[in-house]
């Protein structure tokens, strides 16, 4: 990982690039920069797989959320890889951009499959990303549980015997009449 700019270890929002050429990190540098709460956190020039897992900085870490821009141009089976294991690593704290020159249908369906959330096509303008990038925090600030909330298993127990047929009447709440219950079954 190189060229950290505006590191910041209590910011909201860390930006870093994978596979990018200059001029996407030069535009996700301004937007970084233009929007308040948000770092850029630097770019690895690499996919990342798992066979290649790189150390990520305490900036990233702390930050209390994610945004990749991951270059599609060089190789697309190595950034579907890259969104997916960077799904995982983040625990869904994460945003993934999309970026490249062309848009191909089959390639940008198993993207979205695999994390990514947005893709901007080349060149990126700077409202675009900066448009994609408060999206990402609107949603987050709806909701902050909203890209990693887990659901709930609630069981209800209930006796009947094997011999008798199945009768909601255990499960429902005691103000409603046998006969309702006789009913139902």
């Amino acid at each position: 990982m190189t060229r950290k700019t505006n590191s910041s270890e209590h910011s909201t929002q860390a930006i870093f690039c994978v596979s990018a050429d200059a001029d996407v990190v030069q535009v996700a540098t301004s937007a970084a920069s233009s929007i308040s709460g948000a770092h850029f956190a630097g770019e690895f020039h690499d996919y990342i797989s798992a066979e290649r897992r790189p150390q990520f900085s305490a900036a990233l870490k702390s930050a209390s959320s994610c945004v990749a821009l991951i270059d599609f141009d060089r190789d697309p089976e190595l950034a579907i890889e890259t969104t997916e294991r960077l799904h995982q690593i983040f625990l869904q704290k994460i945003g993934i951009i999309g970026v490249g020159a062309k848009l191909d249908a089959e390639i940008l369906l198993r993207a979205v499959r695999n994390g990514c959330t947005e893709f901007l096509t080349k060149p990126v303008k700077l409202n675009d990303l900066i448009a994609s990038l408060n999206r990402f925090n609107d949603v987050l600030s709806v909701d902050p549980n909203a890209q990693s909330s887990l659901g709930r298993v609630i069981c209800f127990f209930g006796r009947r015997a094997a011999s008798e047929p199945p009768c909601w009447r255990s499960t429902w709440p005691s103000f409603w009449s046998a006969s309702t219950a006789r009913r139902c079954c």
